[in-house]
């Protein structure tokens, strides 16, 4: 985290298609228009781990292993 104010990180091992579908949907509300807003960060993960959770509802190691660390 030494340098940057945040940071998104998966705490173990998820497989590649979930988090290709996560982060797709991390960067789509991250963007505004053609810029990106960290400021956004936080919200624009929730919003994505909470699509997955949807799709995962009984499979929280799908979907719990996301974090942000930043203000």
């Amino acid at each position: 985290m030494a340098g940057f104010l945040h940071v998104v990180a998966a705490l173990w091992p998820i497989g590649d298609t979930v988090t290709a579908s996560l982060t797709t949907t991390f960067y789509e509300r991250l963007a505004a228009g053609d810029e990106i807003d960290a400021s956004r960060t936080a919200a624009a993960l929730h919003a994505a781990v909470d699509e997955v959770r949807k799709r995962f509802p009984r499979r929280p190691s799908v979907w719990a292993a996301y974090a942000h660390f930043g203000p």
